[in-house]
């Protein structure tokens, strides 16, 4: 029996064997957009990351500032 779900808040409702640990089922073009999402969250991810890095070093310097 499958179950179905929304995939991570996303308009897309994927189906999983739940009961029996078989897995997901895919419809066509389903894979495509898991696969887009996918890409759009790595994006996302290096974006946040580089943002954190770069408020890293400005609090950093500020630090270096205040503290002459």
């Amino acid at each position: 029996m499958l179950d179905e779900f929304q995939y991570r808040l996303y308009d897309l409702k994927l189906d999983a064997c739940v009961e029996n640990s078989h897995g997901f089922w895919l419809d066509a073009g389903e894979d495509e957009r898991v696969a887009e999402i996918m890409e759009r969250r790595l994006s996302e991810m290096q974006r946040k990351s580089t943002a954190e890095n770069e408020w890293k070093q400005v609090l950093k310097n500020m630090h270096s500032f205040f503290k002459k």
